[in-house]
């Protein structure tokens, strides 16, 4: 199937990542503070934890089936983390055949509100600006309750 919002998506995720930072909210994290975060999100999300793996290779981050490989030079920040968590919960639901669809979009949204400093407001704005298509949120998953 065709990622057909995939570019318009990282640009959008370009921005989101550029407020965090003016914010002075996207510091680096250490591989404790990956793992503790990654294992917070699967708990939230009722799936069983992704493998991390940091790697020194200058590539792409990625994250689908039970994996998350994370370039050090870059990738290790919540935002990053974020994105590849979403690959991994909606791959989990089995819901990934999409790419950066609209429901990676309304997952990738909900879990920087609920991890980061960004807002609602903020996001949605941008995602806007972006063209992104955005499913309801009753299409995704969702957090467990406790």
């Amino acid at each position: 199937m065709r990622d057909k919002q995939r570019a318009r998506v990282y640009r959008w995720g370009w921005e989101t990542k550029r407020i965090l930072a003016e914010k002075k909210c996207l510091p680096q994290m250490s591989a404790t503070d990956i793992d503790i975060f990654v294992r917070r999100i699967s708990k939230d999300y009722n799936i069983t934890p992704p493998k991390i793996r940091l790697t020194k290779r200058k590539g792409a981050a990625s994250g689908g089936e039970g994996n998350i490989i994370l370039p050090l030079s870059w990738a290790c920040q919540k935002h990053t983390i974020i994105h590849e968590m979403c690959h991994c919960i909606l791959f989990r639901n089995k819901e990934d055949g999409e790419g950066h669809g609209s429901r990676f979009v309304r997952l990738n949204i909900e879990m920087l509100i609920n991890y980061t400093e960004l807002t609602s407001s903020e996001l949605l704005r941008l995602a806007r600006i972006h063209r992104l298509d955005i499913a309801h949120i009753n299409e995704c998953p969702q957090r467990v309750k406790v």
